[in-house]
């Protein structure tokens, strides 16, 4: 049988950069995912969410992650230097995190008073989904190569 390259089957955008793979897109996905459900929130009309004070800690812990989409749209040739740090960046962000909403899942558990009794499965879930996607983002030699990629400049500025 043929050996197959990972690289091989990945697609580069037209700046010739690796696309993200959806594995990546995924992890983003789960990292955001109280922004993401707020979005939808909002969109319904409700207003609860930001009623109480610790909705915005969620919001709080997501900011890196939302950085890192922030740069993944603006990942073209003329893209400003910030954009290129931030993308360069990207894994120890959605770290952060990922480390900030396992403290959060963690700190809830704790402060329920009978988790220690009744096994929550759902919080296991999603603590097991956070480590997860910190295992996948330093394991993945496919999304290292992805963050190690940034366009360079437009062509005519690359010899200044």
């Amino acid at each position: 049988m043929k050996q197959v390259d990972p690289y091989e089957e990945l697609n580069v955008n037209a700046y010739g950069v690796l696309k993200p793979p959806l594995l990546l897109l995924l992890i983003m996905l789960i990292e955001t995912w109280h922004f993401w459900s707020s979005v939808l929130t909002l969109f319904s009309g409700q207003t609860w969410l930001f009623s109480g004070g610790a909705g915005w800690i969620s919001f709080a812990v997501e900011v890196p992650s939302l950085l890192v989409l922030t740069a993944l749209g603006a990942r073209s040739p003329g893209a400003h230097k910030i954009f290129h740090a931030i993308w360069h960046r990207g894994r120890e962000l959605i770290t952060l995190t990922a480390l900030g909403n396992m403290g959060i899942v963690i700190a809830g558990a704790i402060q329920d008073p009978t988790w220690r009794l009744n096994s929550d499965w759902a919080t296991l879930l999603v603590a097991f989904l956070h480590l997860w996607a910190l295992a996948r983002i330093w394991m993945s030699p496919i999304i290292e190569a992805v963050f190690s990629e940034f366009p360079d400049q437009v062509l005519g500025d690359k010899n200044e």
